[in-house]
């Protein structure tokens, strides 16, 4: 029955919400892994990439007023959900061998819509994700205990990422009108993939130079 629903959503263009509450509850497991992991390790790493996926996907689906998903919505939600999960897979065969070798790319985009202009509620879901994250990473700078030849190409990264959100600011009362739309989607693009990137540098610096 399950399957049927999901396949007539698709049909409809559109999917029930409730379809993702499996996949969700999959990786919730994200919050507490980035509170639990312990600093500086490749597994506090991998918590900071399933929290992101994770928050990106709730903050998606909290942000459309129907209990209908878009079928470009949903699909970025369930590659999302998918990928915190995968994540957390990572996470716990680092906790079975804490010295396992991992290679990993912090530039690597998050899933990105098929379509040039996004929704106000795909706007709305991208900006309270972007704002949410980089709370966290200032945070995290805040503490950073690195030399100041870290801190100061972290730092230079947080500036570059209220740099979007502040153009975002300045666009934001224009979104309906499809150039705004787009301009608004590109540097919330940009300023996801910078906070993204940052927090993995701040659990890694060794990154830096990668």
């Amino acid at each position: 029955m399950r399957g049927g629903r999901w396949y007539g959503g698709l049909l409809r263009g559109e999917v029930p919400r409730e379809m993702f509450d499996a996949l969700c509850r999959e990786s919730d497991e994200a919050y507490q892994l980035l509170e639990h992991a312990p600093v500086g390790s490749w597994e506090r790493l991998t918590g900071w990439n399933a929290f992101l996926c994770q928050i990106y996907a709730d903050n998606l689906l909290d942000a459309e007023v129907s209990g209908m998903i878009p079928p470009d919505t949903a699909r970025i939600v369930n590659e999302l959900y998918s990928l915190a999960a995968a994540w957390l897979e990572r996470a716990a065969m680092l906790r079975e061998n804490p010295k396992r070798p991992m290679q990993i790319d912090p530039r690597t985009p998050l899933p990105h819509f098929r379509t040039p202009l996004r929704s106000a509620a795909q706007l709305l879901g991208m900006r309270n994700t972007l704002e949410d994250a980089r709370v966290r990473v200032a945070s995290e700078l805040g503490r950073f205990g690195g030399a100041p030849a870290q801190q100061r190409p972290l730092a230079e990264r947080l500036a570059q990422i209220d740099a979007h959100r502040h153009r975002v600011d300045l666009l934001w009362l224009g979104r309906e009108a499809d150039a705004m739309r787009g301009a608004i989607g590109d540097a919330l693009s940009d300023g996801l993939a910078g906070v993204s990137e940052l927090g993995q540098l701040l659990v890694r610096p060794d990154l830096l130079g990668s």
